[in-house]
């Protein structure tokens, strides 16, 4: 059952429908064999270095308890040199379609970002439509990213005349859409955006935040130690350039210098500008005298290791740029650690904040402006007191989106895309 305390609200009318379908249908419609457990095609990169890869896996985690799992791998079109002729672009799809028709699944979940079906937005959307089409199964589709308008043409009349067709770049992606059976999307603002400009694909909206699962660093010593009497800021993560690092060093200026920012992360090895990012990171550091409270403690291998490092953070910094996320996998993580949370005003950074009881589980505030972003920091970590109401929000958030809750939302919105599928195939 979804439980939410925001019911009454436009953004939450379809998991009211939800669950009013999933309550009447026949509870033999899925498993006509209760041992026999739902066979799940999970359509995302695998055991890579990738945010997705790693959420995929979290997720999947949390579906085992009603589904085998049959993954399929996806790869990152900016990171693989041979995907460059339409024919070696055929070829790659097919072989992915082959698998999943060999996998016997019940239904394909599709994790998608524009970077696995293509090179650029267009050809992108093309390769995928292509490719959705030719599934012969029940699909569920994630987005995690949306592009709520198009990117800006070179020549001033397409400039004019995109500016009347605000949507145009999404086109081909809705009417692949209006094929799956289901779509997810991870924040209350993602899902208004669509549902605003394609009111035809409200009915197969949901909204599944990504779950915030705690991870135990058991015995994991960290590689690094806090030294006492530190503050340690962290921002965790792959370091790319719309994370906003600069924003963050900006307000270490501002602050005691017992105020250390932890770099928690690497260069994203898929993304060709993290080297001269990285260089500018530290020529930026060195330039205002704060290398020793820039702390970079470079790839995290292990969860564990990354729990164990993260547990001494006595705050997490996420002063992202807008780049049309749907939701945050570190966002996630950053409040499983049950410390305050200053963000950005991105709007992936308001997923967890839609209801009464963990709005203010995290904090937003402008982070372009040095001196707000240090006051913002000052009192959260004057908030960081365990009976502070701060503190409830995020323990809230931890119960409201826990693994175990998500799953069971991804359990019904299954038996809603069966439900459908066959209600499509009786016609």
């Amino acid at each position: 059952m979804i439980e939410t305390k925001d019911a009454q609200t436009a953004d939450h009318a379809v998991e009211n429908r939800l669950i009013q379908t999933i309550e009447s249908l026949d509870t033999n419609l899925l498993l006509q064999d209760p041992v026999k457990k739902l066979r799940l095609c999970m359509v995302t990169p695998w055991k890579q270095e990738c945010g997705n890869a790693e959420y995929a896996e979290r997720l999947c985690s949390a579906l085992t308890s009603f589904a085998d799992i049959v993954p399929v791998n996806l790869t990152n079109f900016a990171d693989d040199m041979s995907l460059r002729s339409w024919k070696d672009i055929r070829a790659h799809f097919d072989r992915i379609l082959g698998q999943i028709r060999e996998s016997d699944a019940d239904i394909v979940h599709i994790q998608h970002e524009f970077c696995f079906f293509g090179k650029s937005i267009g050809k992108s959307n093309q390769e995928f439509s292509r490719f959705v089409f030719k599934i012969q199964k029940p699909i569920v589709v994630t987005l995690h990213t949306w592009l709520d308008r198009p990117q800006s043409p070179k020549f001033r009349l397409k400039k004019i005349l995109d500016w009347f067709r605000p949507s145009s770049c999404n086109k081909v992606l809705v009417r692949t859409l209006r094929r799956c059976e289901s779509i997810v999307v991870h924040s209350d603002d993602t899902y208004s955006l669509v549902a605003s400009a394609f009111p035809r694909l409200r009915s197969k909206l949901s909204i599944v935040q990504i779950p915030i699962d705690p991870v135990d660093a058991g015995t994991t010593e960290p590689s690094l130690k806090k030294q006492v009497g530190d503050k340690w800021l962290v921002l965790p993560g792959f370091v790319s350039k719309y994370k906003g690092h600069e924003h963050a060093i900006n307000a270490l200026n501002e602050l005691p210098s017992n105020h250390k920012l932890v770099i928690a992360g690497g260069r994203h090895p898929k993304d060709r500008s993290a080297t001269r990012y990285w260089m500018d990171l530290l020529t930026k550091i060195e330039r205002e005298g704060l290398k020793d409270r820039v702390i970079f403690t470079g790839f995290l291998a292990t969860g564990a290791e990354q729990a164990a490092l993260l547990k001494q953070g006595d705050m997490f910094l996420l002063p992202y740029d807008e780049v049309g996320q749907s939701g945050s996998a570190v966002l996630a993580d950053s409040l499983a650690h049950d410390k305050p949370v200053i963000t950005s005003n991105a709007r992936s950074m308001f997923a967890y904040r839609m209801s009464q009881d963990t709005v203010y589980s995290s904090v937003s505030t402008n982070v372009s402006h040095p001196e707000k972003f240090a006051e913002a920091i000052l009192q959260g970590l004057d908030d960081a007191d365990p009976q502070h109401h701060t503190s409830t929000h995020r323990s809230a958030a931890k119960e409201r989106f826990s693994k175990k809750r998500i799953g069971s939302l991804y359990q019904e919105i299954y038996n809603r895309t069966l439900s459908d599928s066959m209600s499509k195939r009786s016609k």
